[in-house]
């Protein structure tokens, strides 16, 4: 029966996308609640599109006993409790709220996070039967991601049922890389067949990161070349010119690039191969590599602020974590900095990135030679949008607030008003 109401309402939706340009295009000011769903988190922001304010914030952690959702709405904090631990259970509080502030939370549209929209999806995509059987298609390229957000898109289609749902792919950003950036050295069947490529991940954070240093910096995103550095749980490098992505440090899935909390980044190709040839099965060398690697792998911690604490105390696996993780973040920058032909500005996000000075001090201490020179009073920032490099710099190197559910939010409203999703910068 659930899935039959699912259907309905997919159907009504379908029907309704044909009246949507003409209704959207009356107003510019849009209010775009964003729905961003983990494994054991769901995130729901309400956003002023045209003024990038956050109306609405909420928060429940599923791993909690008992689960709640915590709410923020005008000056207050609320938290209601949820009836089990589930994208499903947190929706539907949302939704009982919500019908006693419907006055004071005006909705026109529901934007859904997706990690992979593989080389097929780049603008925002209606939330239709074929769309969703579509995206189950891709789940292998994303298996830890794709399944709790096509559970929350369900979940919240029951819940807000009158609203239209849209999703919105973390891999859109990048749909403009050159095909020397994204292609890989494999037989073409791969390539053609399979879908081997480059496709890069924490597009809305690199983006944001682009749009905040120009603000920063008094510029225009599209004058600028960034390299921006995201890290947090996982972890990317991303150059931009002219406002577009033109090289990232993840690949096919977000297991690439950088060391991360538990995943592995860039290793021997035949590594995996090897493990298995020493008796490890497919999915145990899966495991290993995306939950048990990485700083994890390294020292025995996932949680960088006690990996610092460890290395502080001259703790060997520690102090190895770090340099391992900042060498090849500052491995990256400087291919960047070649690929781009320079950079006007390096800019850190991300929960590790805008926090950790030290981070920021081991990845770009001595490039001087570089035109990067870091401020260690201003380095000390941990917090917020900032520049943190001295005046003698030729390089700005800022720190940012990730705001992934702002660029999403602007993105669909540009999108349901017949513009480009994500138009370049000028």
């Amino acid at each position: 029966m659930r899935r039959v109401a699912v259907l309905l309402i997919y159907s009504i939706n379908g029907i309704n996308q044909r009246f949507l340009s003409s209704h959207f295009s009356r107003s510019r000011r849009m209010h775009i609640l964003v729905i961003n769903c983990g494994s054991t988190t769901v995130k729901l922001r309400l956003i002023d599109s045209r003024q990038d304010v956050v109306v609405l914030d909420g928060q429940a952690d599923l791993e909690q006993q008992p689960a709640r959702l915590a709410l923020q709405f005008a000056g207050q904090n609320i938290s209601l409790e949820l009836t089990e631990n589930s994208s499903a259970a947190a929706l539907e509080q949302l939704a009982r709220w919500w019908q006693t502030h419907a006055f004071a939370l005006p909705v026109d549209a529901i934007a859904h996070r997706m990690v992979h929209g593989g080389a097929r999806y780049h603008e925002p995509l209606a939330v239709t039967v074929d769309n969703v059987e579509a995206l189950q298609a891709l789940t292998e390229l994303a298996p830890l991601h794709h399944p709790p957000a096509l559970a929350a898109i369900a979940a919240a289609q029951l819940s807000f049922a009158h609203l239209p749902h849209y999703v919105l792919f973390d891999t859109a950003y990048y749909r403009h890389l050159p095909e020397q950036a994204l292609t890989y050295a494999v037989p073409e069947s791969w390539r053609t067949l399979h879908g081997v490529r480059r496709y890069g991940f924490h597009g809305w954070s690199h983006r944001h990161a682009v749009r905040a240093a120009a603000t920063l910096l008094q510029r225009k995103p599209a004058e600028l070349r960034v390299i921006s550095i995201h890290l947090g749980g996982g972890a990317s490098v991303t150059a931009s010119r002219l406002g577009l992505a033109v090289d990232t440090s993840m690949g096919m899935t977000p297991t690439a690039g950088l060391p991360m909390a538990t995943r592995c980044g860039d290793i021997d190709p035949m590594i995996p191969l090897h493990m298995q040839q020493a008796g490890l099965s497919a999915a145990e060398v899966d495991h290993a590599l995306n939950h048990a690697s990485g700083l994890l792998g390294l020292c025995g911690s996932e949680d960088m602020r006690t990996v610092l604490l460890r290395a502080e105390q001259c703790e060997p696996a520690a102090c190895l974590a770090l340099d391992v993780y900042c060498y090849a973040i500052r491995k990256y920058v400087g291919a960047y900095l070649v690929a781009l032909g320079g950079a006007d500005a390096i800019v850190f996000t991300a929960g590790v990135g805008e926090h950790s000075p030290e981070i920021r001090r081991r990845v770009l201490g001595g490039l001087e030679e570089l035109g990067i020179v870091l401020d260690a009073e201003q380095n000390r920032t941990t917090s917020g949008d900032h520049a943190v490099h001295h005046r003698s710099s030729r390089i700005a190197v800022l720190t940012v607030h990730s705001e992934e559910e702002i660029e999403m939010a602007h993105s669909l409203s540009h999108f349901l008003q017949g513009e480009t999703a994500c138009p370049q910068p000028t």
